[in-house]
């Protein structure tokens, strides 16, 4: 494969690295069908914001204001009330209706070099590539992650996303760079929102050096993106048919870094995962007890803070903290409250307290239930280091 040279990060990020934070949730790409799992949204918060959150539990209690189109030097009055993390990882846009599915890719085997069809009908081979990544915490304990993207030989931040289930691009980037709309326009559905939104056709894009086959992309307003951290340009989402075409993501929160086709040593816990598929789109499901409720959790990188829907936070009697507010999704915002989650266990594995939010969204609804929320970069970074196997249909936690 064609490599470039990556960009690499400066040691001393800007402090709008910090504003820029990506609270994002997980939201799955749907073409015309159903999608594998239910779409949602996700959140940007204000630069502002982020720097005006000490001490606050990342809620707005007070009408939220749409966060300025440019991080630095914003002086957005969304200031007065930051918001958290959406409720399903990345942005990833819902876009309903498409008549082009986007590419699938294949199942990478178990050797640590990936495979991914192309829209020619082609097939590509990866190999493992690490990269820098900016890792922010937020007063409210959200942790995001973004990394650069080379599109059209132009670097651009893109939040890692694996609660995405296709990458996603700001709409007003994609018009700026030409890409080429593909089907009709559909709607970026989020957590009880929606928002206007389509797909384009990505033809010249790479990562960590190593280009990637052409790919159809969900492109909608994604807030925040314009703004920029040590001088590149916040463009969107890394979704999970990257991660899946390398066959893993090795995503370390200590060491900012970040390894596409990357393994995990087998002596740290794991617990198995369902990869689940449709037209090119990808999640990983974690089938989990909460408080002795049985049901399924995304594993949602992309998502800052762990979520449980509304409905099961109620059924389940999870302690509130704090007073209700808003969490701002893509170009909207829904009521949320923070919660105490805990008693949370996948496989063998009890996983840690968190501080996370409740909200309504459409993730039971459209799994009939069955999907209650996810699990975030908040509770994930706790172990340092976590490893998506794709090709292993399991998650380990631990270097």
């Amino acid at each position: 494969m064609r490599r470039a040279a990556p960009h690499r990060f400066t040691t001393k990020h800007s402090a709008t690295l910090v504003a820029a934070a990506l609270l994002l949730a997980g939201c799955t790409s749907t073409t015309s069908g159903n999608a594998a799992i239910a779409p949602s949204a996700n959140s940007l918060v204000d630069s502002t914001a982020a720097a005006s959150s000490a001490g606050s539990v990342g809620l707005s209690t007070s009408t939220p204001v749409a966060p300025s189109s440019g991080v630095t030097g914003s002086s957005s009055s969304a200031a007065a009330g930051p918001s958290v993390s959406g409720m399903t990882s990345s942005a990833s846009p819902s876009v309903t209706p498409s008549s082009a599915p986007a590419p699938s890719a294949s199942t990478p085997g178990n050797s640590g070099t990936g495979s991914a069809s192309n829209s020619a009908g082609g097939s590509t081979k990866f190999r493992p590539v690490t990269l820098p990544v900016m890792v922010h915490k937020s007063s409210s304990g959200g942790v995001s992650v973004l990394t650069t993207v080379t599109v059209h030989g132009k670097p651009y931040l893109f939040v890692v996303d694996s609660g995405a289930s296709t990458s996603v691009i700001d709409s007003s980037i994609a018009d700026e760079l030409g890409l080429t709309t593909v089907g009709p326009p559909g709607k970026s559905t989020g957590l009880g929102c929606s928002a206007p939104s389509h797909r384009v056709r990505l033809d010249n894009w790479s990562v960590g050096g190593e280009a990637l086959p052409p790919d159809v992309i969900g492109a909608t307003k994604v807030s925040l993106a314009g703004g920029k951290i040590n001088g590149i340009t916040v463009a969107g989402l890394l979704g999970a048919e990257v991660y899946r075409a390398f066959g893993s993501l090795r995503l370390d929160y200590a060491g900012k870094k970040m390894t596409l086709g990357g393994t995990a040593t087998a002596s740290h816990p794991s617990f198995p995962v369902r990869v689940a598929t449709h037209n090119g789109a990808t999640e990983l499901v974690a089938s989990v007890t909460l408080h002795g409720r049985t049901g399924e959790m995304l594993v949602d990188t992309g998502s800052s803070r762990t979520a449980v829907d509304a409905a099961a936070a109620t059924e389940l009697s999870l302690t509130k903290i704090g007073k209700p507010g808003s969490i701002r999704s893509v170009s909207c915002s829904t009521p949320a409250q923070n919660i105490r989650i805990d008693l949370l266990k996948t496989g063998s594995v009890t996983l840690p307290t968190v501080t996370g939010i409740s909200t309504k969204s459409t993730l039971g609804a459209q799994s009939q239930g069955r999907v209650i929320g996810l699990i975030g970069s908040d509770l994930l970074s706790t172990y340092g280091v976590v490893t998506l196997d794709y090709a292993g249909a399991k998650v380990t936690l631990g270097g």
